[in-house]
């Protein structure tokens, strides 16, 4: 029998047509072993084609006229015959119809097109290449966004900063030296490291409290600090100088918290100690020495981080004194002179027993001497009459003047004798009236002996004025 569809041929026992999918059925009609064409009066009509027998989608006489069904799309077919629909492959997998399951593929016929291009499978290295790709890709946003993080906070402005006033409160001044230049190098920075720093006597609460983008790319930052119960506020400036392990912006505070302190010393202390830190002339940025001929003192500018500081006369055996509490500190609200003060020192007993030594050398030196009035000395004696009736003088200490503490000046370096606090006795040869030489003595006092000091280290130097140097 034929399909009523596409009216091909239909094997024995089918139950689909395997050209166009049609369900065999109820309205397909069977098709005798051996059908014979019976003509029609209509079909014998002159000029009329008559019918050919077992010629598919030709209807037989008699045959009912099937219903419309869609027609399948045949696929091109370079063989097909004009008018009839060429073989077409067709799965029952696909097929909607009840009760069936699956009906093997039937191969399309030689020489017909493929109905589609099956895609290729990739390889495993191409696999392993698109894998590949696709971590570079995840691998390289996430670099960008933890580099940006790392930028803008680990490396940026706000934490140079607080990493910086962080130093500053630890009393870390070495590492705030590290993370700002504080623009001042060799003995004048002998206060800014953390040998100087004071574990009590630091900043604290130190915090940001407003930041600003210059046009050129800086940033100012207003900073708050405590110290010494008041509030102080400093504005830093700060400025990429450079790369930091190649990928990041260094930067850099251009005016770092240095302040200032200003000791005044006498003019006789050469060194004094600023937190047990020893500090002269030499670790001043100027030195200024005021005063007169009676008073003269130095005045020491020391640069220092905000904090506290003690001066002393440090561990010197011939001074003593109290000691002198500086605060310093760096803020926009007050001078870049932020303390100082004046070390008042006193002599101690020791200074005292060293300057009546040198008096006393001073002493034996002029008693060696052979002369009545010796040059330089702080006595002598005078004789009446001519000096040719005198002869042999030797002097002799009675007693040896004694350095007034009234007369030690500490500020000046200067010291003194008091009058007739030492004794001498000169023995001598006068000629009598009959031209014998005969023996003889007197005593005379030493009057005031005058000079100055200074004092380093463990040693006192003494200059004598000139009215009783030899």
């Amino acid at each position: 029998m034929n399909c009523t569809n596409c009216g091909s041929p239909l094997p024995q026992g089918s139950r689909f047509c395997v050209v166009c999918g049609q369900a065999v059925g109820a309205n397909a009609a069977p098709q005798p072993a051996n059908p014979v064409s019976v003509p029609s009066p209509a079909s014998s009509a002159p000029g009329s084609v008559p019918p050919v027998p077992g010629v598919a989608g030709i209807p037989q006489p008699g045959s009912p006229i099937p219903a419309p069904q869609p027609a399948a799309m045949p696929m091109p077919n370079t063989t097909q015959a004009p008018g009839i629909p060429g073989p077409q492959r067709f799965n029952a997998a696909a097929s909607s119809v009840p009760g069936v399951s699956s009906v093997p593929d039937i191969p399309a016929t030689p020489g017909a097109a493929p109905s589609a291009t099956a895609a290729k499978p990739m390889t495993a290295k191409q696999k392993r290449y698109v894998i590949i790709g696709i971590v570079a890709v995840a691998a390289c946003i996430l670099l960008a966004i933890v580099y940006s993080t790392l930028n803008s906070t680990v490396f940026g402005p706000k934490n140079t900063i607080n990493s910086y006033l962080d130093a500053i409160a630890a009393g870390n001044f070495d590492q705030a030296n590290s993370i700002a230049d504080p623009q001042v190098s060799g003995a004048q920075a002998v206060l800014l490291t953390s040998d100087a720093a004071q574990s009590d006597g630091t900043i604290i609460n130190q915090r940001i409290t407003s930041t600003k983008e210059n046009p050129d790319g800086s940033v100012q930052a207003i900073v708050t600090y405590s110290f010494s119960g008041r509030d102080y506020t400093k504005t830093l400036n700060v400025a990429t100088s450079g790369r930091k392990f190649l990928f990041f912006d260094n930067w850099a505070i251009t005016n770092p918290m240095v302040g200032e302190l200003q000791v005044t010393v006498p003019n006789v202390v050469s060194s004094v100690k600023v937190n047990d830190i020893p500090v002269s002339s030499k670790n001043s940025t100027s030195t200024n020495n005021t005063g007169s001929e009676s008073t003269t003192t130095t005045t020491l500018n020391l640069k220092v981080y905000p904090g506290s500081y003690t001066v002393t006369t440090g561990s010197s055996p011939f001074l003593t004194g109290s000691d002198v509490k500086l605060n310093s500190v760096a803020a926009d609200d007050v001078t870049s002179v932020a303390s100082s003060g004046t070390l008042k020192v006193k002599p101690t007993q020791k200074l005292k027993d060293a300057l009546n030594g040198e008096v006393k050398k001073k002493i034996d030196k002029c008693a060696a001497k052979k002369e009545a009035d010796p040059d330089g000395c702080p006595f002598g004696e005078y004789f009446y009459g001519d000096d040719d009736d005198y002869r042999n003088f030797a002097w002799t200490v009675v007693s040896y003047p004694k350095v007034s503490d009234s007369y030690i000046d500490i500020e000046q370096g200067s010291f003194g004798t008091t009058s007739s606090s030492g004794k001498m006795k000169l023995s001598y040869e006068r000629k009598s009236y009959d031209d014998e030489w005969k023996p003889d003595d007197t005593t005379t006092t030493a009057n005031g002996i005058r000079g100055t000091f200074t004092i380093s280290g463990n040693k006192v130097k003494v200059a004598f004025n000139s009215d009783n140097n030899d």
